[in-house]
């Protein structure tokens, strides 16, 4: 099959990326694929490992301006990649690659109009949600809603329309690019916007309680939390993103992790594959569904309560031994269950479930 994966990279994320490289000499699918090493995201490793068992497939970052021009330019446009005019680019790489599949991201802004052209190219369009969005969103000329929230599938099935489940995963392949020398006792790497309240609330206790943790994480521009009036300002080491995240949680021999509300009090976020696959002991909330992800007490660390993390955080601090084998376990278990050498093969079969 031909496949073709639309996605927005985060502003700050691209922001962060060309400050620390320069990308100007290298032509477009040079610059492309250097951008993709750096693992940023769920869509180079849908891109990679597509390719890797037998479909030709492209990803268009849409928002990467400096990456899109160079297409324009180099495929004899004479218009400029922009925030105004970034579907119009898109659809011109679509029109141009005729895909068969089309894939793309929770990016709304896209709904509506956009899709209603791709569906003039191809009627297999599949969307990924697994966040709030809009009641009014247009769901028209979309085959399937893939999600990794239960919740979500089953809202979208009562809507009436097609949705899976996709599980999130891991890239083993970033183990070859990190090194993972042990240098934080207790981390955090996430987002601490207002969505995150709870999360932000809950590791301001940990650190009142002398928790030694480092804080990495994004969303804390404005004076929502008043961050340096709060006791997250000792410890906040600033954003992380691409292999400079997963090298932290590697070099983490704990890692803390805290579910949004969205979650709905069930386990599977990013963190739980990011952590673990780099061989970090992951502590995440008790949830009902957790032992059908990693075997409690073998493979991770639950917890019901902040005193209940608290105590368990002294344990294993104090008993490292065991704290590395839990955390191997659960690498292993990662690695062989929740790679993208996997996930790859779940998200085909959706496809080929749906596709026309």
């Amino acid at each position: 099959m031909k496949i073709i994966l639309l996605a927005d990279y985060y502003e700050t994320y691209l922001e962060n990326f060309y400050k620390k490289n320069s990308c100007e000499s290298m032509k477009y699918n040079e610059h492309l694929e250097f951008l993709l090493d750096d693992y940023f995201g769920s869509f180079v490793s849908y891109y990679r490992h597509f390719n890797i068992i037998g479909h030709k497939t492209i990803l268009i970052i849409g928002n990467d301006y400096k990456l899109q021009n160079k297409w324009l330019k180099e495929n004899g446009y004479n218009f400029k990649a922009d925030n105004t005019t970034k579907q119009k680019v898109a659809f011109e790489q679509i029109k141009q690659f005729d895909p068969e599949i089309f894939f793309m991201g929770s990016m709304f802004d896209y709904y509506g109009d956009f899709l209603s052209k791709v569906s003039k190219i191809t009627k297999n369009i599949f969307t990924w949600i697994s966040c709030p969005y809009n009641a009014n969103l247009d769901f028209s000329n979309i085959k399937c809603v893939i999600s990794s929230s239960i919740k979500y599938v089953d809202a979208f099935k009562r809507k009436g329309l097609n949705s899976e489940l996709l599980g999130a995963a891991f890239d083993a392949d970033i183990l070859q690019k990190i090194d993972n020398s042990k240098k934080y006792e207790i981390s955090f790497i996430g987002g601490l916007s207002k969505t995150h309240k709870e999360r932000v609330d809950n590791l301001k206790k940990l650190i009142q309680k002398n928790v030694d943790i480092t804080l990495f994480g994004y969303g804390l521009k404005g004076s929502f939390f008043g961050l340096f009036k709060s006791p997250l300002k000792k410890v906040y080491k600033g954003e992380l993103w691409g292999l400079e995240m997963y090298e932290t949680l590697a070099q983490s021999c704990i890692s803390l992790n805290f579910h949004i509300k969205e979650a709905n009090g069930l386990s599977g976020n990013m963190r739980m594959y990011e952590a673990t696959g780099c061989g970090s002991l992951l502590f995440s909330e008790n949830t009902s569904d957790l032992p059908s992800l990693f075997e409690p007490n073998k493979e991770i660390i639950p917890y019901d309560t902040i005193d209940d993390l608290i105590s368990k955080i002294n344990y294993y601090t104090l008993h490292k031994d065991e704290a590395k084998i839990i955390a191997k376990n659960g690498q292993k278990k990662c690695l062989e269950q929740y790679g993208y050498d996997k996930r790859i093969i779940d998200f085909e079969k959706i496809i080929y479930k749906y596709k026309e």
